[in-house]
């Protein structure tokens, strides 16, 4: 059986929750961050998948390399006379993120008999909507798995 994407999708987004807690909700919009509404809540995630590519494996096993998108979200107070306020919450979840990431290597992002590795986490700079006073934090690493050819 051939492992869908999608399976690793919703596996990483359970561990994601798993590790977040309830105060988190999942972003209605993972591809354009800026069309949810934060009014109800500025503590979410989201989770989607980029780029696939083949790596050398054993025969008639195709090993491939997924890579995966996390995407948090947090509110932040404006202040008139500094940017502290948004400096820390990025800063908090750039540490969520390191908690996140150390679960999906120990559990083998949930499937563990699916997934081989997770490796390769980076960390994007973050990014301010102004209008919702949110700071939005993303981070991709690399899933590697294997599936049959027989």
């Amino acid at each position: 059986m051939i492992t869908d994407i999608s399976d690793i999708v919703t596996s990483i987004k359970a561990e994601v929750a798993a590790e977040l807690g309830v105060s988190y909700k999942e972003l209605a919009y993972v591809e354009d961050v800026a069309k949810n509404s934060f009014r109800t809540s500025n503590d979410r995630y989201g989770v989607r998948a980029l780029v696939a590519g083949q790596l050398p494996g054993v025969t008639k096993f195709v090993t491939l390399s997924e890579e995966i998108e996390v995407i948090l979200t947090k509110g932040y107070i404006e202040s008139s006379i500094d940017d502290t306020s948004q400096v820390a919450k990025s800063l908090d979840l750039r540490a969520e993120f390191l908690s996140i990431y150390k679960r999906l290597v120990n559990n083998r992002a949930g499937l563990p008999g699916t997934v081989l590795n997770v490796f390769d986490l980076v960390l994007a700079e973050p990014e301010y909507l102004e209008d919702d006073k949110v700071v939005i934090q993303r981070a991709s690493f690399n899933v590697q798995f294997r599936f049959s050819l027989i």
